[in-house]
């Protein structure tokens, strides 16, 4: 699965202060891998919203892709599910 994730402090170059990446682009993940995590009280503090998309490039290689309701991810909450 491709992923790109993108929010509104990314697009405002936040990145460098706020997140840290666990993954490069091309890595191979598995499940409960983190992908990235994000200082959200700096976030907030600069003014930027918090909100994350996480959008999915290759949909077509799966039968089924369908995002999971959910108001905050994290290791242990299921967001996107898959069927290939």
């Amino acid at each position: 699965m491709q992923l790109r994730l993108t929010g509104g402090f990314y697009e405002r170059n936040q990145q460098k202060d706020t997140s840290v990446f666990g993954v490069n682009e091309g890595d191979k993940i598995k499940k409960g891998t983190p992908i990235v995590s994000f200082d959200i009280d700096k976030i907030k503090a600069a003014g930027y919203d918090t909100t994350v998309s996480v959008i999915i490039s290759n949909t077509a290689d799966f039968a089924e892709v369908t995002g999971v309701p959910a108001e905050k991810a994290d290791l242990t909450r299921v967001v996107i599910k898959a069927v290939k």
